[in-house]
């Protein structure tokens, strides 16, 4: 009779190291700027450079735990924005709009 194979894991294995940083949720305010929280409670503002053919990232605001959702209302001078944490809280954050 032939032998039962041991079922491997299908435990699916991380592709980051504890230290790695990585997007944990995005949310696009205009057609060329969006807002990215990171796992290392990073929050950032994506925007295209002048030469529209690369992103300029710039740090908001930092947490000292991991975001896991974000909601975004954008108004004309400013954007507010809720975030999440693995700690329970809501962060709200004010950006005001750079003046043209």
């Amino acid at each position: 009779a032939p032998k039962k194979r041991k079922k491997k894991s299908k435990r699916r294995q991380s592709q980051f190291s504890a230290t790695d940083e990585f997007v944990r949720v995005i949310r696009i305010a205009r057609h060329d700027e969006m807002y990215v929280a990171t796992n290392h409670g990073f929050l950032y503002r994506v925007s295209t450079a002048a030469d529209a053919t690369t992103w300029t990232w710039t740090k908001m605001y930092e947490s000292e735990s991991t975001f896991i959702s974000m909601h975004v209302e954008v108004y004309d001078d400013y954007d507010l924005i809720l975030l999440a944490d693995l700690n329970g809280a809501v962060h709200v954050i004010n950006i005001f709009q750079a003046k043209s």
